[in-house]
């Protein structure tokens, strides 16, 4: 059988300014690691659907430019052969 507990105290898990400090601390690493993922995550997903001549002259960031399937896309869909796909087949003709 379970053992009542005498004392019902709430537990206070921050209770002191360190504890404030630390999850502050914790709270803006995870948002740092986060950003440092999804940017560059985000611009290869946005380079993919972008022209490569707008891709070239570095007009794309974080949103496709010149919307396109041509690039990537289809390159790696018309060799089925291939293992690897290159984007620089479509673009170097």
């Amino acid at each position: 059988m379970a053992k009542e507990i005498k004392n019902n105290k709430k537990v206070r898990y921050y209770t002191k300014w360190n504890d404030h400090l630390y999850m502050a601390l914790v709270h803006v690493l995870c948002a740092v690691s986060v950003v440092c993922i999804l940017v560059p995550l985000i611009f290869v997903v946005a380079a993919s659907f972008s022209s490569p001549k707008a891709l070239l002259s570095g007009k794309v960031y974080l949103w496709p430019v010149d919307f396109t399937l041509r690039g990537c896309w289809a390159t790696s869909f018309s060799y089925p052969g291939s293992s690897i796909p290159s984007c620089t087949r479509w673009w170097a003709r």
